[in-house]
């Protein structure tokens, strides 16, 4: 199901690659379709975990630190929140954990991925220690 020029694609490593799978998101039904078989074949011990495996997935820990989720942070480029990208990781997300005991709610969303964004420059650090 996944070619290499959807894999390419990821990890997104600064804006203009951003912008380009953020229209591709919008615009093409069938990268939309490989992009939630992506999501779904990773998976997670619960939604949380999924969630972070796949933004590990999306951006790179470097680009990461430059994004925010609301756009009201200083010294960030990209806004995210909104993006269609993250509304189809939460759709597949939903999908995937309907049934379990703790549902995952767009609230929860937003934290998991606020967090996740929050410790970009620490899981950055930390990887260039161990370089």
């Amino acid at each position: 199901h996944l070619d290499l020029d959807f894999l390419s694609k990821f990890p997104l490593n600064d804006y203009a690659m951003y912008l380009d799978v953020k229209d591709l998101t919008l615009n093409d039904f069938s990268f939309k379709i490989k992009l939630e078989y992506f999501i779904r074949n990773f998976g997670g011990a619960n939604s949380k975990n999924h969630v972070h495996r796949i933004l590990g997935k999306f951006f790179n820990d470097e680009y990461a630190t430059k994004c925010t989720r609301t756009g009201r942070e200083k010294n960030k480029t990209t806004t995210v929140g909104q993006s269609e990208l993250l509304n189809v990781l939460k759709k597949v997300v939903k999908e995937c954990s309907s049934g379990n005991s703790v549902e995952l709610t767009d609230s929860k969303f937003e934290n998991i991925v606020a967090e996740w964004l929050r410790y970009a420059s620490i899981r950055l650090a930390r990887s260039k220690r161990a370089d």
